[in-house]
């Protein structure tokens, strides 16, 4: 059969993210002939691979119905392009023997892959760079070696044959606002130093202005100060400015990564000077100007020591200190003033730091705490229907106070403690504090109530006054009702 179309490129498809079947309509034999490729939104084409990426479906008459459908995997992205041809081999397979069979159909598939071979490198040259009919065939249109034409330009001589132009790609790269292109940029060179030069004079401190001739070959030049890093720098080649990454500034020594072209007074170097910032008058700095975090402590120590370096600072008139301020070993003589403003807060650590100093207050605390029962350790069974607790903690001495008021006694059995102390009191004899108890509800023959803070622990026991002594209350001493209400101190 014929092939009476030149069409071999279906597509390119936009992709909407939601369709996966893209038709094309030239004959191919098989469906690894089908080539497809995907171009994403920056230009970056893929080649898309068969099963992996997409699969294809076949028309079953490719020389009535040529073509047939790709379908991808998954859905082609949102504004993907996706441009399908043919990559049929350039092999020859067919074989014609003496006395052999002849059939048309073989005949014609031959002459229709000939075909399609050459509409595909037709694809290629279409696309391809090419010179004009009339520039005749005596044109050089041979390139230079990969090693002479490395990161060059490409260009063409006074014949309009290809040739490298001594330019190279990064100064190509190079943004210019004195001229569009290199060349007009060479013919502004001397308008644009000129131009350079007026405003650098117009500046109050005098930026110095370099000029030097390329060589082709020099990329270290020597300047006649300083500036001190890159970015206090202006640098032109021919009028082109160059970006501050094509080179690198070390003392007065400004090296460029590659040299610069031949040229007079082609290389100029626009830079400022260091200027000293002094020493400000005494007395004239306030804290408005100082930044936060600008000052370490060693050196406000540094700075706040009197003229024999003990250290001790007297301030003229009472200092007012605002926010949070942090001290560490710092000794104050006379009044320390907390009333002022929105002040009267000393704040100490959540983990007290113990001084054996007798004059040394290292600990303030204030909270809650869930007093609760037990007996013998057992607390199988007990309901309340109030548990409140409150202490201040001072140094090392715990004040509290307490109520426990029950729903039901429950089932334990034994001695009867009080638990649940913000701290364990200290394990010293002198420790085992009385405390002031009132209690309500309590089994008959309960009398003359008091409580006993235990030695080294969070617990207080109730006893009872008796004829003869005292004894502590048990499970039996207790209501389902009983209340109790204790407070005292103790010591950590």
């Amino acid at each position: 059969m014929t092939i009476s179309t030149e069409i071999r490129v279906a597509g390119p498809y936009t992709g909407t993210g939601a369709v996966t079947e893209y038709p094309f309509e030239f004959k191919v034999f098989t469906s690894a002939d089908v080539l497809v490729v995907q171009t994403d939104t920056d230009g970056v084409e893929s080649t898309l691979e068969e099963t992996t990426d997409y699969g294809v479906t076949l028309n079953p008459d490719q020389d009535d119905d040529p073509g047939g459908t790709v379908t991808l995997n998954s859905a082609l992205v949102l504004n993907y392009l996706l441009t399908i041809t043919s990559q049929v081999a350039d092999t020859q397979e067919v074989e014609l023997t003496n006395n052999g069979g002849f059939y048309p159909r073989v005949i014609n598939d031959a002459l229709d892959k000939l075909v399609i071979l050459i509409q595909q490198v037709k694809n290629l040259t279409t696309r391809s760079l090419k010179f004009p009919l009339s520039d005749g065939e005596a044109l050089n249109t041979e390139l230079p070696t990969a090693a002479v034409r490395a990161n060059k330009v490409l260009a063409f001589d006074t014949n309009g044959e290809a040739a490298v132009s001594n330019m190279t790609l990064a100064q190509l790269e190079a943004p210019s606002s004195a001229a569009a292109d290199a060349q007009a940029a060479r013919v502004a060179a001397e308008a644009a130093q000129a131009a350079t030069e007026a405003v650098a004079a117009a500046y109050t401190d005098a930026r110095p202005v370099d000029r030097f001739n390329g060589t082709g070959a020099q990329t270290a030049f020597t300047l006649s100060s300083a500036p001190g890093s890159e970015n206090n720098t202006w640098v032109f080649i021919s009028g082109v400015y160059q970006q501050k990454d094509t080179y690198s500034v070390s003392g007065t020594t400004l090296t460029f990564s590659v040299a610069p072209p031949s040229g007079t007074g082609n290389v100029e170097v626009v830079y400022g000077t260091i200027l000293p910032i002094g020493t400000p008058s005494d007395s004239t700095v306030t804290g408005a100007k100082l930044v936060a975090g600008g000052m370490t402590s060693a050196q406000l120590a540094a700075a706040l020591t009197d003229e024999t370096g003990s250290g001790s600072v007297a301030f003229s008139a009472s200092p007012a200190f605002t926010g949070t301020a942090n001290f560490e070993n710092v000794g104050l003589s006379g009044l320390m003033n907390l009333s002022a403003g929105t002040a009267g807060q000393v704040k100490f650590p959540a983990a007290m730091n113990a001084s054996a100093d007798a004059n040394t207050l290292d600990d303030y605390e204030e909270g809650t705490f869930t007093p609760t029962i037990t007996f013998g350790g057992g607390s199988t069974g007990i309901t309340y229907s109030l548990q409140a607790g409150e202490y201040t903690k001072i140094g090392d001495r715990v004040f509290f106070s307490a109520t426990v008021h029950l729903t039901s006694k429950g089932s334990s059995t034994g001695q009867a403690l009080i638990n649940g102390l913000p701290f364990t009191s200290s394990n010293a004899g002198s420790a085992n504090t009385a405390c002031a108890v009132r209690g309500d509800v309590f089994a008959a023959g309960v009398n003359a109530l008091m409580a006993q803070i235990t030695n080294g622990a969070t617990t207080v026991l109730i006893l009872s006054f008796a004829a003869g002594g005292s004894s502590g209350l048990t499970d039996t001493s207790y209501n389902n009702t009983t209340q109790i209400r204790i407070s005292g101190h103790y010591r950590t």
